[in-house]
């Protein structure tokens, strides 16, 4: 294990000699990784402006005090001010005979006009070697030396504090911040931005996680590529944050070059280096690896277990996804479920499998962390049998906090289950993608399980009555209230809220006719009175969730081809 950090203030000689010709103290403090304060004093021919301003001159060179030593792997020079940044170089130096010597490491600032957090304050991280550092400087950058954002005009920029922290593998530019890291270089241009990080080869290789802010208008491009490989993507535009994971496994390639074309000015966007975690192939842990619907509904090419794998959403990280390698691995791990939670003449009893092996359960699954409570708590206090896998997935929910324990009690924790399976066909396994994400979002978001309930209890009674015939029809058992809402606007949101009407009145109707064929005349006079039975609910529910979180009726995936 690495020892404790430490920053060694070196002896009073060196001091002397270091200071001989220091300047001012500067108007903000320098603290180490401990929280101390660093003594610090201007060197040479720059000066700060009142307030901490930099001046125009070329270089402000600041000085410690007393040499400081850094031993410890992965810390960082950290900057934080307000203004224009751009057009300006950050230098961690050695020690020198009469002060700083030579730039150990340094890195351009990108910034962008206007760019910062609310306060207004950019924030920059510049990892550092183990070694003896004299002090640090900004210069600007000399007339016709290229630098990420031009020459940073519009006022002096100010250092409201400095000092060493852990790094951290960012970069990105942002309305709420920018941060700038030396192994993810970024490069703001006209119309994009550029993040290059280590070749894979050289210490590269890792996972990305990229952050978007909410943009206005048309949704930017992303464009991956490294090791011969590469990525595009256009981003659906949200209203909420969402983070992007992109796993070398995964991908094909280790990303080297991320871009991103077309991003608002209003926009903010993150990049993360991500080290090598639990979730990567190989690990001795199984953590559900964070993805986008997209990457999933194509069917992540390496798994780390040869029958299922388990992913979390992206928007949603509580929510987990299973997706298994065929029905019969599926029916491992949900079938009994799906009878104990969903399933007319089965709700609310365990079943052995000789009763229910024969009768088809789901081709996908959703589960809320009340119905997997229910089941294995109900499975615990009749000591029933449940098959080794069933076993593993009740653990596995109680170390992921789906499930928790009060005494030896099983009891709801947070999120919940979706499960789909690559035995699907392509357009099949994104329709049942769609459909169980909406159950999802109706687990997750109060705001809109409560609009769902209002609809459903608005409805005229004819049309509950057709409700309850196709979900009884589909043998969902109807005399579960919660169930019966939650199904009626999954049913309804799996597909385009134009599309609803034709789908129902048409698809479904005909399929329902051939088993109850004296229900010819009510279905007529019944969309004669309601000729938008289906479209004007669904309309409602999606408006309201793609203001909420940027998701509408039949399209819940954000990255597109």
């Amino acid at each position: 294990m690495p020892g404790p950090r430490r920053f060694l203030l070196l002896g009073a000689v060196a001091g002397f000699l270091f200071f001989s010709c220091a300047g001012p103290e500067p108007g903000f403090v320098f603290r180490d990784a401990e929280g101390r304060a660093v003594g610090l004093k201007t060197e040479g021919r720059g000066s700060l402006l009142p307030g901490g301003g930099l001046p125009p001159e070329r270089e402000v060179v600041f000085s410690f005090r007393k040499p400081l030593a850094v031993e410890e792997d992965g810390m960082a020079l950290h900057l934080l001010g307000r203004g224009p940044a751009g057009g300006r170089i950050l230098s961690a130096h050695g020690v020198g005979r009469r002060g700083p010597g030579d730039p150990v490491v340094s890195a351009p600032l990108p910034g962008l006009p206007g760019a910062g957090k609310p306060d207004g304050t950019l924030e920059f991280f510049l990892l550092l070697p183990r070694g003896v550092y004299g002090g640090f400087a900004l210069r600007r950058a000399p007339a016709g030396e290229k630098t990420p954002s031009g020459d940073g005009g519009g006022g002096p920029f100010q250092v409201l504090e400095a000092g060493i922290r852990g790094h951290r593998r960012e970069a990105g530019v942002s309305p709420r911040g920018i941060l700038a890291a030396s192994d993810l270089n970024l490069e703001i241009r006209r119309d994009s931005c550029v993040f290059r990080t280590a070749p894979a080869g050289a210490g590269g290789g890792n996972a990305l996680a990229v952050t978007l802010w909410p943009p206005a208008g048309a949704g930017p491009e992303l464009l991956l590529s490294g090791g011969g490989g590469s990525f595009r993507a256009r981003i659906t535009p949200r209203p909420v944050p969402e983070t992007f994971y992109f796993h070398p496994p995964f991908l094909g390639f280790p990303p080297e070059t991320i871009e991103v074309r077309g991003l608002p000015a209003e926009a903010g966007l993150l990049l993360r280096s991500l080290p090598r975690r639990d979730w990567e192939k190989g690990a001795p842990s199984f953590d559900p690896i964070p993805t986008d619907l997209r990457l999933l509904a194509e069917g992540l090419p390496v798994w780390r277990r040869p029958d299922f794998e388990v992913f979390s959403w992206n928007l949603f990280p509580e929510i987990l996804l299973f997706d298994t390698r065929d029905y019969g691995i599926q029916n491992r791990l949900f079938h009994r479920l799906a009878f104990f939670t969903e399933k007319k003449g089965f709700r609310g009893s365990l079943q052995p499998d000789g009763v229910i092996q024969d009768r088809h359960g789901w081709n996908a699954h959703n589960y809320s962390a009340e119905g997997l409570a229910a089941f294995f708590e109900a499975a615990r206090r009749a000591s029933f049998p449940l098959n080794e896998m069933e076993v593993w997935l009740g653990e596995y929910l109680l170390s992921r906090g789906v499930l928790k324990k009060n005494a030896d009690a099983f009891a709801p924790g947070r999120g919940g289950v979706l499960g789909v399976s690559r035995e699907s066909s392509p357009a099949h396994r994104r329709l049942l993608l769609t459909h169980e994400i909406f159950h999802g979002i109706y687990y997750e978001l109060p705001g809109y399980r409560r609009l769902v309930e209002n609809t459903w209890d608005r409805l005229p009674p004819e049309q509950k009555e057709f409700w309850k015939l196709f979900l009884s029809w589909m043998q969902y058992d109807v005399t579960d209230p919660g169930l019966l809402v939650n199904e009626f606007q999954a049913y309804l949101l799996q597909q385009p809220p134009g599309a609803a009407d034709e789908y129902f009145r048409k698809t479904v109707t005909s399929r329902i006719l051939a088993r109850y064929p004296e229900r010819g005349e009510w279905f007529e006079e019944l969309f004669r009175r309601h000729p938008r039975m289906f479209a004007a609910p669904a309309g409602i529910l999606s408006a309201h969730l793609e203001a909420a979180l940027g998701v509408r009726g039949g399209e819940v995936f954000s990255l597109h081809p």
